[in-house]
């Protein structure tokens, strides 16, 4: 079975101390497989492993009564690996984590995984800080999908730097493009061909993150929050309107606020605030939304139409280059820029902005020097589909796809 990217990170990190590894993300994003594949590579060195999915009442109920019923299932003074799985679920998982490390750190090495970082915040305090590892564990990146779908064309571009403007593999490149962009990167979709399967498994996940993780999250009218989840994926790249959302759902501004929040914890959709030099002002403009996975996106708004016969084409490049950015960026450095005037670049990451186009033909050359006049230290780059270079009157990426 094919590993996660974060395999090798955590692996990398896995030895060097003895602080807690901490894995989220959002449901089916293959953290149990994850968790379970490292657990195989410790086995291959003769390394004593433990696992515990706290779903299992059997194991849920003692561990809530004590930590201490932990270590009567473990081996007295001998190192081990022990692997927690929705560890979400306990009441205080903070303290339980805390008791392990601090008193058993030399000989009980923990590697644990929760379903969303609503539950993070919620129930993980400060009193971990400086004895945990965070990593978060994404529906697949462009790069990784390839990894998973086409190994040798995956090690072509590793090798020879191939995009999907080079002709060698272009058109194999493209089709899995557009493979991706439609259906997205959760891991059973990605491994699946047949089409109609996969939006099923899609229907799944969002189903099973409608009665799990909003459920959890003290939402009583989940149909309202359906709603506007529906309603912000309609408006994947736009700005988010909360006044209007209050309008058009029939729920208070408190409500809007709360759903948001709880989408953003949960890895639906990010919320990306405008680029100003006062922070003050950031936090006062309206915000732009992207969704962590097209696929998911497209599964709420019912369309799966190739990506040539879309209308919404524009944002949906967009909202990937948003999904590259944020497994490479810090999430809070991503910001975009506007004018009261309507001008507007797309990403603006610390000195580099970034505008994105699904042909040339539709780049703005007046909007480009608008945000140049503006920010002249701020290096512009146009990202493309289609077209040619030459027609880009500033830098552009050819590669921001596969990274």
């Amino acid at each position: 079975m094919k590993k996660r990217f974060l395999f090798s990170r955590i692996m990398e990190r896995l030895h060097k101390d003895n602080r807690i590894i901490v894995i989220t993300g959002p449901r089916q994003s293959g953290k149990t497989t994850l968790m379970k594949q490292i657990r195989n590579e410790l086995k291959k060195d003769d390394v004593e492993t433990f696992f515990f999915n706290l779903e299992d009442t059997d194991y849920l109920t003692p561990f809530n009564e004590s930590p201490k019923n932990l270590l009567k299932l473990l081996p007295v003074e001998r190192k081990v690996f022990v692997f927690v799985d929705e560890i979400q679920y306990l009441k205080n998982p903070s303290n339980f984590l805390k008791y392990i490390y601090d008193e058993h750190r030399e000989y009980i090495k923990l590697i644990v995984s929760g379903s969303s970082a609503f539950y993070i915040d919620e129930k993980f305090d400060d009193s971990l800080s400086g004895r945990k590892w965070l990593y978060t564990l994404y529906s697949m990146g462009f790069r990784e999908y390839i990894h998973f779908r086409d190994e040798d064309i995956y090690q072509q571009c590793i090798i020879d730097g191939v995009d999907i403007f080079q002709p060698a593999i272009r058109r194999e490149i493209q089709a899995l493009f557009e493979d991706y962009i439609l259906y997205g990167g959760f891991p059973e979709v990605v491994t699946n061909t047949n089409n109609e399967l996969r939006k099923e498994i899609l229907n799944d996940i969002i189903y099973s993150y409608l009665k799990k993780d909003v459920k959890d999250s003290g939402i009583k009218y989940e149909d309202k929050f359906y709603n506007v989840l529906k309603l912000l994926s309609a408006q994947v790249g736009n700005l988010v309107n909360k006044n209007e959302i209050c309008k058009t759902v029939g729920i208070s501004q408190s409500a809007v606020e709360h759903y948001l929040h709880v989408l953003k914890k949960t890895f639906c959709i990010s919320l990306i605030p405008p680029f100003f030099s006062m922070v003050s002002k950031e936090i006062s403009k309206m915000p732009k939304v992207f969704f962590f996975d097209n696929g998911i996106r497209n599964m709420l708004i019912k369309n799966f139409t190739p990506l040539e016969l879309r209308l919404d084409k524009g944002g949906m490049l967009e909202n990937v280059v948003f999904k590259y950015f944020v497994e490479t960026q810090a999430p809070e450095e991503i910001k975009f820029w506007r004018k009261k005037a309507g001008a507007e670049i797309d990403f603006v990451i610390n000195d580099k902005a970034y505008e994105v186009k699904f042909s040339t033909a539709n780049v703005k050359s007046q909007q480009l020097q608008s945000f140049k006049s503006s920010n002249p230290d701020i290096d512009l780059l146009v990202l493309f589909y289609r077209g040619e270079a030459e027609k880009v009157p500033y830098k552009y990426i050819p590669k921001f796809i596969i990274g």
